[in-house]
């Protein structure tokens, strides 16, 4: 069971996922709190870096331990195409906070985490068959 834990690549994607998501979230919280009814866009502010950070975490653990990704030429484009996906997300997952929150005045962590739940099956074929696809 163990051997199967450690080799499963969807385990380790996930056990990744909320390492990061974790570190999101609170990072998110933390910037919310700092920032909300002081700037305009508070939610989108505080989606972007906490991401930017959290992205960071996730593209590391992802490239090595999950896919352990090693290419080891100039060619590596896997942060480019990882960061363009991250921008794509974060606008996706900081507008539909925004916009529910509007709607719907409840904490806005809760919603952020319900709409990232949401983009996560997406970006892990995303990154498998893409990202960091195999030769």
């Amino acid at each position: 069971m163990k051997k199967y834990l450690k080799e499963n690549l969807y385990f380790k994607y996930v056990i990744i996922a909320v390492i990061s998501l974790i570190v999101d979230l609170f990072l998110f919280s933390v910037f919310n709190y700092l920032l909300e009814n002081k700037v305009v866009y508070a939610i989108i502010i505080s989606s972007y870096l906490a991401r930017i950070i959290s992205s960071l975490v996730n593209y590391y653990l992802n490239k090595h331990v999950v896919f352990k990704y090693d290419k080891q030429n100039n060619k590596d484009t896997t942060l480019f195409k990882y960061f363009g996906l991250v921008i794509i997300n974060i606008s996706i997952s900081g507008l539909m906070v925004e916009l529910i929150h509007a709607v719907f005045p409840i904490y806005a962590t809760f919603i952020k985490l319900v709409v990232d739940l949401g983009i996560f099956v997406l970006n892990f074929l995303i990154q498998k068959y893409w990202i960091f696809k195999r030769p």
